[in-house]
């Protein structure tokens, strides 16, 4: 069998706080552990000091925790259910970029490639109003909602029981999705209504 080799990729590592309206991203050759720590450190520089980010991450290989992972001190990665890319806030970003940013293009060289890769994540980085709309768009959540808010209940159950802090007050300004953590009858769906404080609709 012929095959057409005759492409070449670029991989872009991102990552947004739209509460901030902040972002970092990194451009690598590949997707792998060595982009992922890269990026790692990018998103541990721009987190705020004093602050901890939780970063939300799918099942995706080089997301997964090992020797060869390393995560800074001020990041505490939120690993996803399988197969839930809805319950990803940053599909959103990817979604909007592929539609229009990245789509519909030939590019001739590796450095057009990455090029437009910067110009499409320097597009969303310097509008912060576009970053908080698409970083807290929901993905038809409605449904996944409930699943999520008992998902990341039990996350910080975890991290407390590892003696990771996760402190009320930071877990009060916790909402990727803008909304408060309720279901959707309205009722609470923390175990204890104390956590939930600082949650309003």
């Amino acid at each position: 069998m012929v095959r057409d080799n005759r492409h070449t990729s670029a991989y872009l590592f991102g990552a947004f706080c739209p509460d901030r309206a902040v972002g970092a991203a990194m451009i690598t050759p590949c997707a792998d552990t060595w982009g992922m720590n890269l990026h790692l450190e990018e998103i541990s520089a721009q987190v705020a000091p004093g602050a901890h980010a939780l970063l939300v991450c799918d099942g995706a290989g080089w997301h997964q925790r090992g020797k060869k992972l390393s995560v800074p001190d001020n990041i505490t990665l939120l690993s996803l259910p399988p197969y839930s890319p809805q319950l990803n806030p940053m599909e959103n970003v990817w979604d909007y970029l592929r539609h229009n940013k990245l789509c519909a293009q030939v590019w001739d060289t590796d450095d057009e490639i990455v090029e437009a890769c910067a110009n499409a994540w320097r597009f969303l980085a310097n509008d912060p109003d576009r970053i908080r709309s698409i970083g807290y768009r929901t993905m038809g959540l409605c449904q996944s909602l409930g699943g999520l808010v008992l998902y990341m209940q039990r996350a910080v159950e975890h991290l407390r029981e590892r003696k990771v802090a996760a402190p009320d007050e930071v877990l009060a300004h916790l909402s990727p999705m803008s909304w408060a953590y309720v279901g959707l009858t309205g009722d609470y769906l923390w175990a204890d209504a104390a956590s939930a404080r600082g949650l309003g609709r």
